[in-house]
């Protein structure tokens, strides 16, 4: 009980917790099933996602960056940045994992895109396994020429009825 307690209380729990649910409710629409989701609109939202929340991200990243390194020489920074990389700011820019020395928040934001960017992903996924599982089905009792039933849907149908009037 305490435990569920302090994640209220914990400010970056919660923070976290609304990065997850803003990814959520960002890509809800994806979920509509009455939305038609192909690749061009994931596409289109993908890129509005990105430009979106990256450069505000990155804004903020770097005041971050120079105000945490605020006592070195900005050039100094700057070419170090550049060539070594000695703080990590280039995995931290691009998200990648284990990498959040210097913003914290950084990670919250990663789970937003990725949720925001995964969710209608895999609703298209779905919807196209969905569908080609839909087609295949029909092939497998139906002939595509004629549209004549085959011996595969009589043996389900047979099968079927079989049972109903087993019931009755």
């Amino acid at each position: 009980e305490t435990k569920i307690a302090m994640f209220f209380l914990n400010g970056s729990d919660a923070v976290a917790m609304f990065f997850v649910l803003s990814g959520l409710v960002l890509s809800i629409k994806a979920i509509n099933k009455s939305t038609e989701i192909d690749s061009s609109y994931y596409k289109r939202y993908s890129i509005a996602r990105i430009f979106r929340l990256y450069p505000a991200f990155l804004f903020m990243l770097i005041i971050y960056y120079l105000y945490a390194h605020n006592n070195e020489n900005i050039f100094t920074l700057f070419k170090t940045t550049i060539t070594t990389n000695p703080h990590f700011f280039w995995e931290e820019a691009l998200l990648v994992r284990d990498h959040h020395h210097l913003f914290f928040p950084d990670w919250t934001l990663g789970v937003e895109v990725a949720l925001s960017l995964l969710v209608p992903f895999l609703v298209i996924v779905v919807r196209q396994s969905t569908k080609r599982y839909k087609y295949v089905s029909r092939l497998s009792i139906m002939d595509e020429v004629t549209g004549a039933y085959n011996r595969r849907y009589f043996d389900m149908v047979l099968e079927e009825e079989w049972k109903r009037s087993m019931r009755e």
